[in-house]
């Protein structure tokens, strides 16, 4: 069924909303950065092509030892200029963390940003769209990893992309959930196929309203839809498990909690989570051994939270050490000759 325009306007409020979107704007009169980004170059055996990455740094980043989360944008050579401007102003500022800005150029931008094939009367115009699959898997396999071994990062990664780009990051956000932190949607054109984003992105939003119930459900009807199963994301799974924690029912954080390490066992992440929300509970008994389980496999798995997960067990186990010190503490003999208070009688 075709969505009218007053719904899709309506559901384009709602969507906004439910994946807080931000708009990213900067003046042309704001100074561009010295030197301009760095050109990597990348013989993507993905793509089958070679791909141009250019690469903002924070001013000082050769003369200090910091690590930054890191900002990929599609459209690099549009929109890398301003976008770094806008970063370097608000951080200066003291209104955001500095990032280093990762702008992926485009050779075919239709067939890169686009999720599935055109439709409608003005579908010729588009031969090569539905490449959207593929440009992620790229970023993921290629345009990631060549940034993590490059330069110093934090594990924190953000996507975004304006229209065309826009749709690209929803397209991400619904398919890939894990693979970034957050995901900034400009203007997306969700216009394209009929509104088929769209429709998947509401689809999407409401499975993550709906518990881990109705996310395995969604991911149950795309499994049926794709011919192949896919399994709902680590990632979604702990986001429905910290919407809970932080909505006041903890006991539905645990449980699903518990459910992420049962589905991902060699994850150092999920134990760490479940620790955390027996731990806000006061059950920190309960809490350590899961923390020392995510450093173990932190460590193992070459983790880039493996220094977190690190912390969060030596300061859990100072906890553990100082109750039993204060519990210990408060047991102590009375002073020789006295007696013990004895329980007053029912008369007295």
């Amino acid at each position: 069924m075709r969505i009218s325009n007053t719904t899709s306007r309506a559901n384009l409020h709602h969507l906004m909303g439910a994946l807080a979107i931000l708009v990213l704007c900067a003046s042309a009169s704001l100074a561009q950065y010295a030197g301009g980004p760095a050109k990597l170059t990348i013989k993507s055996t993905v793509l089958g092509e070679e791909r141009t990455i250019l690469v903002r740094t924070p001013q000082g980043y050769d003369t200090n030892k910091t690590a930054y989360p890191v900002l990929y944008i599609t459209d690099g050579d549009a929109h890398i200029g301003h976008t770094s401007s806008t970063i370097e102003f608000l951080a200066r500022n003291g209104r955001m963390s500095d990032m280093i800005v990762v702008g992926i150029t485009n050779t075919d931008r239709t067939r890169d940003l686009t999720p599935t094939k055109a439709t409608g009367p003005n579908s010729a115009q588009f031969p090569t769209a539905g490449g959207a699959d593929n440009f992620l898997k790229f970023i993921e396999t290629e345009v990631i990893p060549e940034i993590e071994k490059s330069y110093r990062v934090r594990p924190y990664r953000v996507l975004a992309g304006h229209s065309f780009g826009g749709l690209f990051v929803l397209h991400a956000l619904i398919t890939r959930p894990e693979l970034f932190n957050s995901y900034i949607a400009v203007s997306p054109s969700l216009q394209w196929s009929d509104e088929a984003t769209l429709r998947r992105a509401e689809e999407f939003t409401g499975a993550v309203a709906g518990g881990l119930k109705a996310a395995d459900e969604h991911y149950k009807w795309l499994s049926q839809k794709f011919g192949y199963s896919i399994s709902t994301p680590e990632g979604l799974v702990n986001l429905i498990g910290y919407q809970y924690l932080q909505g006041g029912t903890p006991d539905e954080a645990i449980a699903t909690f518990k459910a992420n390490v049962e589905r991902y066992p060699n994850s150092a992440n999920v134990y760490d989570s479940l620790a955390e929300a027996y731990e806000k509970g006061g059950r920190l008994e309960l809490a350590t051994p899961l923390y020392e389980k995510a450093k173990t496999l932190g460590q193992q798995n070459h983790d880039p939270n493996a220094a977190l997960f690190a912390a969060n067990f030596a300061r859990a186990s100072e906890k553990m050490k100082q109750a039993e010190a204060a519990k210990q503490g408060g047991t102590t003999k009375p002073p020789e000759g006295s007696k013990q208070a004895q329980t007053p009688k029912k008369d007295q």
